[in-house]
Parts: C-alpha cells; structure tokens; sequence
C-alpha cells in the first residue's frame, strides 16, 4: 500500500527509511513495521524526542501541509482529549483488515454501473 501511495503522490510520500534521506515535506508510509512483533509507538505515548511530542491519533481533516508533531505533545494532549475526546476510543470496534484491499489493487478494475 505504501509503495502505490508513493508512486501516486511521491511529492508526499516516500519509502525511504532514513530519515536523513528522506525528501523534505514527504511521510513514510512504513507497511514493515505494522506486522507482529514490530514496536510501534502506542497512541498517547510520549516520545522520546526534544518537546515531549507525544503519540496522538489525528483526524483526516488535520491532515494539513504546516501540521506539526510537536504540538500534539506532553503539555497540549490531555486538552485536546478533553475538547474533541478520545480519537482512539472505539478503535477496537472499527478494525480493518488489509487483506480485502490488497486483494482489491491485485484485481482488474471492474467497471461500475448504475
């Protein structure tokens, strides 16, 4: 999924792993580490990173160029919780699975009718 994202919006999106490598203004979309066993950073973590920047979910219309990591940190988060509430709570309800989608891009395209 990350490659075809990057290949699609390479302005936006890279597949570098290096941060020093990376294009400015790109995100990693990193499918190796959402696998079990891989460390992830739990929503609502502190990071280990200058600011306290702290491991928040975002909703998609924040999703913005000038959208910065470190406002969402030790000092910000527990007021943003409390004005738009808890963006992770019902993750466990709404699960997803990649599979469809992979399944999904290794399909021809079917064409739509009305």
């Amino acid at each position: 999924m990350g490659r075809l994202v990057a290949v699609e919006h390479p302005q936006l999106v890279t597949q570098e792993r290096a941060v020093g490598k990376r294009p400015p203004g790109t995100v990693l979309i990193d499918a190796y580490q959402n696998a079990s066993g891989r460390p992830l950073a739990a929503p609502y973590t502190v990071r280990a990173f200058p600011k306290a920047p702290v491991s928040a979910p975002i909703a998609p219309s924040e999703l913005r160029k000038g959208l910065r990591p470190e406002r969402l940190n030790i000092k910000s988060v527990i007021a943003r919780v409390e004005k738009n509430g808890d963006l992770w709570a019902d993750f466990w309800n709404r699960r997803q699975r990649i599979e469809e989608a992979v399944e999904a891009l290794a399909s021809p395209p079917r064409l739509l009718t009305h």
